[in-house]
């Protein structure tokens, strides 16, 4: 049928989407991560909200370096909770 034509049209339309990293505007991201969890960054990140639990992991892939930086300030990476505009670098 012409609808069942259309809706497979839209769902391939829907699956060719490619998003790169790019600062958050008007959605924020917010991370948490426990005691348990890690996070290994391969690239950039940019996200709203961060908490990092003791123990938690968060580093860069590769034995790069991961630097952090919330609204615009250069901040350790250890346990606690941030917010703002933060922006997890691998380099």
């Amino acid at each position: 049928s012409d609808r069942a034509a259309f809706l497979e049209a839209i769902r391939e339309e829907l699956s060719n989407v490619t998003q790169w990293a790019a600062p958050t505007v008007n959605n924020g991201v917010v991370v948490s991560l426990d005691s348990g969890s890690a996070w290994t960054l391969t690239d950039t990140c940019y996200i709203t909200g961060l908490t990092l639990a003791d123990g938690a992991v968060l580093k860069a892939a590769g034995g790069k370096r991961l630097s952090m930086t919330v609204d615009g300030v250069e901040t350790p990476v250890q346990s606690g909770a941030y917010i703002g505009k933060i922006v997890l670098s691998v380099s």
